[in-house]
């Protein structure tokens, strides 16, 4: 006797599609309020959705940092971000967790600091990513001086804070950055997405 709201998310983004989203959110918050007898606080949404905003910038400017030559951190170290991201986005530790590595890969860049003692390779990593051994990044370095630098939770390449802009209403907010989170998009048409990773290969 568990009740489940499962709600949609359209593949591509869209005005279209971040109103239908949109409808889906405030259908969902509704269900709760009804399942839980307790009304949303949207004073307490509108706080989450200001650190989630600041932990992107700096999300964002680390994918902007990877590209960095030579690059300045393993694949490793991106997973971790990306762990925050996913846990802990909307939080006070994980904004601060954000800022202080994107300051610390800032600072490597500054001190042509590389991830490989001598990188050989520069990788464009998109999905696929072998999770049952991460481990094959640190090979990789080490073994052959590849560096990832693309891949696909990169936040520049796509435009992802481009897309979400910045909406006064916290829901609309959420709509947008759902639709265009990084594997968002890469599950969107590809059509709509490759002349963006082409153009970003070549750089």
């Amino acid at each position: 006797n568990i009740p489940v709201f499962s709600y949609d998310c359209p593949y591509s983004f869209s005005e279209e599609g971040v109103r239908y989203h949109l409808a889906q959110i405030k259908d969902l918050i509704k269900s709760i309020e009804e399942y839980t007898k307790h009304k949303m606080d949207y004073d307490k949404l509108e706080e989450i959705v200001e650190h989630s905003k600041q932990g992107l910038q700096y999300w964002h400017q680390i994918s902007q940092l990877k590209g960095a030559k030579p690059g300045p951190a393993t694949m490793m170290e991106y997973f971790k971000d990306m762990e925050i991201i996913v846990l802990g986005i909307g939080t006070d530790d994980a904004t601060k967790f954000l800022e202080a590595h994107c300051a610390e890969l800032a600072s490597r860049v500054a001190n042509k600091q590389g991830a490989t003692t001598e990188e050989k390779y520069r990788l464009a990593w998109w999905v696929g990513f072998p999770f049952f051994d991460l481990s094959l990044f640190e090979w990789m370095a080490k073994e052959f001086g590849a560096t990832t630098v693309q891949d696909g939770f990169d936040m520049d390449t796509l435009g992802t804070l481009e897309l979400i802009g910045d909406p006064k209403d916290p829901l609309e907010y959420v709509a947008r950055k759902n639709m265009a989170y990084p594997v968002t998009l890469l599950s969107s048409q590809f059509d709509q997405i490759r002349p963006k990773i082409v153009r970003k290969a070549k750089e």
